[in-house]
């Protein structure tokens, strides 16, 4: 998967996932790490400096400890992006 396409998809699922309903549990839950409240913006830093993979781990990460759900269409492209980063 070439670079541009990597950007892509990273950051559609980060967004997807990352959405307003994420945020307002983060604050509902009054969750005080910075790696959690932050994660959009540090991801989407990480995507801007080209480190993709840090970015998927990231992402990863904050799916693992907020617990977050995902559909069938997310999980494979999880699945997908891990094998392309060989995480």
């Amino acid at each position: 998967m070439k670079q541009g396409a990597l950007k892509k998809e990273i950051t559609s699922l980060t967004m997807e996932i990352l959405d307003t309903s994420w945020l307002d549990r983060v604050e509902k839950e009054d969750i005080q790490s910075f790696g959690i409240k932050d994660a959009k913006r540090i991801i989407l830093d990480y995507i801007s400096n080209r480190e993709f993979r840090v970015a998927f781990e990231h992402l990863e990460y904050v799916i693992s400890e907020c617990n977050i759900l995902l559909n069938k269409e997310q999980k494979e492209k999880i699945l997908k992006l891990a094998a392309v980063l060989n995480t």
